[in-house]
């Protein structure tokens, strides 16, 4: 199937096959010549399976809409309704189906590093010393914010941050989220002096690469003495054409 439709204007995982289109004109252009490539190629279509014209629609545990992103509803209503958790078994199942949908929570490593010290071996199981945070992140899944969809003619800020426990970045256009990305510090790094944990610009140049290549993205940070210390562009891979400027925030 990807390789029959390689080239138009669709996605498809297996057999499910999206068609997209800015405004009704656009979509209806797109719709006919994925339409004609079909009959070309042999495609049979089911009718009863077929949604037409819809402003949002669910896709690989996403929902599209005209406004942006957001998880499927019913992957949030999942994790919404899940019991408290009894052992470490259901807290893998708990940071299992929430990861999946990381991308739509700010700072997620920061909020479930109390969940990740249950499941050390050295660490007696204790409901009590973790409930909160586990409760932040679901009621964060259960309401997230709407990502916004990239728009590569438009300048980029990546808002960078750290604490004790994990690095959290966002990808924003226009004062909006794109994507979020976090990650966890290992025991070596929790140590690091702050000024070291508030470099993670590395991290997020990584995590959004596919966002900032080739271009010049601003990246924000409330770290005062690393912006005194940094002046000059960064450019985050030996591979990577981008260059990038640093701006202090007002925060």
């Amino acid at each position: 199937m990807e390789e029959l439709f390689a080239g138009y204007p669709c996605a498809i995982i297996t057999d499910d096959l999206l068609v997209w289109g800015y405004g009704t004109t656009d979509y209806d252009v797109n719709l006919k010549k994925v339409l004609e490539r079909g009959r070309k190629v042999g495609t049979l279509l089911a009718l009863k399976k077929c949604k037409l014209c819809l402003d949002q629609v669910s896709y690989v545990g996403h929902q599209f809409t005209n406004g942006g992103l957001k998880p499927d509803e019913a992957k949030a209503a999942a994790i919404k309704e899940m019991p408290t958790l009894d052992g470490p078994e259901a807290l893998c199942r708990f940071l299992g189906m929430t990861n999946y949908l990381h991308k739509f929570i700010s700072n997620f490593s920061e909020k479930t590093a109390p969940l990740r010290k249950l499941l050390r071996n050295n660490v007696h199981w204790s409901w009590e010393q973790a409930w909160q945070q586990a409760f932040s992140a679901k009621a964060d899944i259960s309401h997230p914010l709407l990502l916004r969809y990239f728009d590569p003619s438009k300048p980029v800020m990546l808002s960078v941050d750290a604490s004790k426990s994990g690095l959290g970045a966002a990808c924003l256009q226009d004062g909006y989220p794109v994507v979020y990305a976090s990650q966890a510090l290992t025991e070596a790094e929790t140590r690091y002096v702050q000024i070291e944990k508030e470099l993670p610009s590395t991290f997020a140049g990584r995590k959004f690469h596919d966002f900032i290549y080739g271009q010049q993205a601003t990246i924000k940070t409330d770290h005062k003495p690393l912006t005194a210390i940094i002046k000059q562009g960064l450019s985050f891979s030996p591979r990577s054409s981008s260059t990038y400027a640093f701006a202090a925030s007002e925060v």
